[in-house]
C-alpha cells in the first residue's frame, strides 16, 4: 500500500511522489512513501525547507500538527497512524532532496550522487569490506565509482533504517533493501520491522 500526501508543486520546490517496491512481509505490503524535492539547497535553507514538507505530509496524514523531535539519526515523529509508529528518514545529494516515510517499520533512506572524487576507494575499504559484496546485482554491472556509490547508498540507508552510527569494518547489515539509480543519483531505500 503506497500513501500519498497529495501535496501540491510549489515554488521554489519541485515536489513528486513515487512509490518504492520493498520485498515486505506484510500481505497487505509496506506502507512506504518516498517524496523527492526538486532544487533544495544543502543549507539551513534547504534543510528547514525539507523539513517542512515532512511537516506538511504528517498534518495531512495525523490531520493535526505533528509533534517532530531531531535526533542524531534523523527525524522522530511522536504521533501514530492507526496505532502504528511513523518513521521518516532523509537524504541529500546535489540540489535535490529525499523523504522516505513509513507506517509501522523503521525506515532509512540514501542517495549519492555519481561524481567520483578523491579517496572514495579507501572509504569503501574501510567501511563496505565486510558489509556488502560486489555480488550486489544492480552494482555488479556498473563502473567501479558507480558501483561503490550504490553499494554506500545501500550501507547508509541500513544504518539510518537501524539508527546506527556509521562505523569501520561493520558486520553485514539486515535490513530489507532496494537499491536503484535515478538519473545521475545512487539510490537506496532500507525497510525493518520494530
Amino acid at each position: 500500500m503506497i500513501w500519498h500526501a497529495g501535496l501540491p508543486n510549489a515554488a521554489p520546490f519541485s515536489i513528486h511522489q513515487w512509490p518504492v517496491h520493498i520485498p515486505c512481509p506484510h500481505p497487505e505490503g509496506c506502507k512506504v512513501v518516498v517524496i523527492e524535492i526538486q532544487r533544495v539547497l544543502r543549507n539551513s535553507d534547504g534543510r528547514k525547507s525539507v523539513r517542512g514538507v515532512l511537516t506538511d505530509v504528517l498534518r495531512h496524514w495525523i490531520q493535526h500538527p505533528p509533534t517532530i523531535r531531531e535526533t542524531p539519526t534523523g527525524p522522530a515523529i511522536l504521533q501514530r497512524v492507526d496505532g502504528a509508529p511513523i518513521f521518516a528518514s532523509i537524504a541529500y545529494a546535489k540540489n535535490a532532496a529525499w523523504l522516505a516515510l513509513s507506517v509501522g517499520e523503521r525506515v532509512g533512506i540514501d542517495a549519492v550522487a555519481m561524481d567520483p572524487f578523491d579517496g572514495w576507494q579507501d572509504l569503501e575499504s574501510l567501511y563496505l569490506r565486510n558489509t556488502h559484496s560486489t555480488s550486489d546485482p544492480e552494482a555488479a554491472n556498473q563502473p567501479a565509482f558507480q558501483a561503490f556509490a550504490l553499494r554506500w547508498a545501500i550501507f547508509e540507508a541500513q544504518l539510518k533504517c537501524l539508527g546506527l552510527p556509521i562505523a569501520e569494518h561493520m558486520p553485514r547489515l539486515s535490513p530489507r533493501v532496494s537499491a536503484f539509480t535515478r538519473g545521475e543519483t545512487a539510490m537506496a531505500v532500507a525497510t525493518a520491522n520494530l
